[in-house]
């Protein structure tokens, strides 16, 4: 059986979405996903990689390449993306969280959300900080 594998791009910007999202649109016969040379990817492209790698997280035989010591793997950290990714598993962080006021990490918004808590991430996305009503 022959292994299928894909390189995702070190940087995703806004005039890069269209062709990563094509890139990315079936993983399901994906064995070998390589992230070693991740830096930066907009918001959307995280949320919408993690969405594609979760739908297809029953896959049993999947190898994940990553470069643990990269800046783009710290930032993927911050943002959360592993532990969405590998709920089960406990990968150590090399730096320390603060709050930023500018930087929301990825949080999951189901029908258990809690309503204030989203409606501060939102707040602050559109003017930089919570404003309570």
């Amino acid at each position: 059986m022959e292994t299928k594998s894909i390189v995702l791009p070190s940087n995703v910007f806004e005039n890069d979405m269209a062709h990563f999202l094509s890139l990315i649109s079936d993983l399901g016969d994906v064995d070998k996903i390589d992230l070693k040379n991740i830096a930066y990817y907009m918001p959307a492209a995280i949320t919408s990689l993690l969405c594609n790698l979760v739908s297809t997280r029953g896959k049993e035989n999947w190898e994940i390449i990553m470069n643990q010591d990269s800046s783009g793997f710290r930032y993927f950290q911050r943002m959360n993306f592993f532990k969405f990714l590998f709920p089960n598993i406990d990968i150590p962080e090399k730096f320390n969280r603060h709050v930023a006021i500018n930087f929301s990490p990825i949080i999951q918004i189901d029908e258990k959300s809690d309503e204030k808590q989203i409606s501060d991430v939102i707040t602050s996305s559109i003017w930089g900080e919570a404003v309570s009503v």
